[in-house]
């Protein structure tokens, strides 16, 4: 990842900081390390676990299935989101694929520099509410991300897997993992 933001992003963050210097803020300058760790700039990830604990795709259907899609993706997305890398996690109660990514654009100036907003925007992403101010529940990442979702599933449909389509937020149906695993302990207990 740090090779891949010294690569792309050297050139936007010395001339950031040429800029900064000649209005004297050098206090905002920063560094390739200061991006990676910046929460608006450093690389997002993903996870992929098709199913639950209980019932879930084998690692090998889980790995094909992301595979093609992280091919559609590029395809799709490639020129403002760069995949930077993905790992298969078999040996864990379900298996599961961490991916991560980062977007970027040109910014102003003509430099390449991580900005997920402008790059969905370049993208062609629309707000969700057009007619509301951008916001945490407002944003191009929601549109994306629902893109994102509807790609897997016809990837997966490919395969021959049946998924539910709308996602499970908050409330009882969903709980966090250790939620989740004390649950299912306290169920075994009865049993």
């Amino acid at each position: 990842e740090r090779q891949f933001y010294e690569t792309h992003y050297t050139a936007f963050v010395e001339s950031q900081n040429e800029r900064n210097a000649k209005i004297r803020h050098t206090e905002r300058n920063r560094s390739i390390p200061d991006l990676l760790s910046s929460r608006k700039t450093c690389p997002e990830e993903t996870i992929y676990q098709l199913g639950t604990l209980d019932e879930h795709a084998s690692a090998e259907d889980l790995m094909n299935i992301v595979t093609e899609f992280i091919e559609e993706f590029k395809a799709k997305f490639g020129e403002h989101v760069h995949v930077l890398d993905w790992a298969l996690h078999p040996d864990e109660s379900t298996p599961h694929i961490h991916e991560r990514h980062v977007f970027d654009c040109e910014n102003q100036y003509g430099e390449i520099a991580p900005q997920q907003e402008k790059a969905l925007e370049a993208l062609g992403f629309e707000l969700p509410e057009p007619e509301k101010p951008v916001g945490r529940k407002n944003n191009r990442k929601m549109t994306f991300d629902s893109a994102c979702r509807v790609l897997l599933f016809d990837v997966a449909k490919k395969h021959g897997l049946q998924l539910e389509e709308e996602p499970q937020y908050g409330g009882r149906a969903y709980l966090e993992k250790q939620d989740y695993i004390l649950f299912k302990q306290k169920e075994q207990l009865a049993a």
